[in-house]
C-alpha cells in the first residue's frame, strides 16, 4: 500500500521477476503475482496483491485489506508527500485489516540519496511510533528487495503458528460400554445375543441354557 509512484509495481516486478522497468504505468485497480521461497527449512508461497495508490481506487483497496495476512506500507524517500500520508494508510489497515496483521514500513529509491526528502532517522522515529520495522529498498539495484518480503512472510508465518493443541489423555475418552452376559457378567464376557421374552443379555452359552 501507499501513494500512487512510490515504486509498488516496480517493487513486486522486482521481488516475482527480477525485472525493473523505469516506464512502468500506474496500476488500474489490483493486480496479482506469486513467489515461492524457503523460510526456516520451508517452501512458502505467497500471493502479493499490487494495489493502486490513487484515490479512486480507495474501495477496492478496504476490500483488499480484509483478505490480507501481511501488509507492505511503502513511502518514496524522495517524495515527503508521499510520507506523510504514510499514517494514513497504516490506519486505513489496520482498520479494515485482521486483527494484528503484520505491517512492514518500507521507504523505496533508496539508491537516490542526494534527491532523498527523508532521513533514516525520521523514518526509524515514525515507524517506531506505530510499533513498525522499517527498511530502505532500491528497486534499480534490488537493495533490499528479497529482504523486505522476507521480513514481512516471516512475521506472518509466525504470527500465523498454531498454538499447541491439548491432547486428551486416554482417561479422558469416553468409553462405549458393550452389554455383559446377564448370568456371567462378573467375569466380563460380552453378551451377543438378548432374550425377547425377558430382554436379558446373555452369552451364547446361557442363551442357550436360558
Amino acid at each position: 500500500m501507499g501513494d500512487r509512484s512510490v515504486g509498488k509495481t516496480n517493487l513486486l516486478q522486482r521481488f516475482t521477476r527480477g525485472e525493473f522497468f523505469s516506464d512502468t504505468k500506474s496500476t488500474i485497480g489490483v493486480e496479482f503475482s506469486t513467489r515461492q521461497f524457503i523460510i526456516d527449512g520451508k517452501i512458502i508461497k505467497i500471493h502479493l496483491w499490487d494495489t493502486a495508490g490513487a484515490e479512486r481506487y480507495r474501495a477496492i483497496n478496504t476490500a483488499c485489506y480484509r483478505g490480507s495476512q501481511g501488509v507492505l506500507v511503502i513511502f518514496d524517500l524522495t517524495d515527503p508527500i508521499s510520507f506523510n500520508n504514510v499514517g494514513q494508510w497504516i490506519n486505513e489497515v489496520r482498520e479494515f485489516a485482521s486483527v494484528n496483521v503484520p505491517i512492514v514500513l518500507v521507504g523505496n529509491k533508496s539508491d537516490l540519496v542526494a534527491q532523498h526528502r527523508i532521513t533514516f532517522e525520521q523514518a526509524t522515529t515514525f515507524a517506531k511510533q506505530f510499533k513498525l520495522p522499517y527498511m530502505e529498498t532500491s528497486t534499480l539495484n534490488s537493495s533490499n528487495v528479497e529482504q523486505v518480503f522476507v521480513s514481512l512472510a516471516t512475521r506472518i508465518l509466525h504470527e500465523k503458528t498454531p498454538k499447541s493443541i491439548d491432547t486428551p489423555s486416554s482417561e479422558s475418552i469416553p468409553r462405549i460400554s458393550k452389554p455383559m452376559c446377564h448370568t456371567c457378567a462378573p467375569k466380563q464376557m460380552i453378551a451377543i445375543t438378548s432374550c425377547h421374552g425377558c430382554a436379558l443379555n446373555f452369552c451364547r452359552k446361557h442363551f442357550d441354557e436360558h
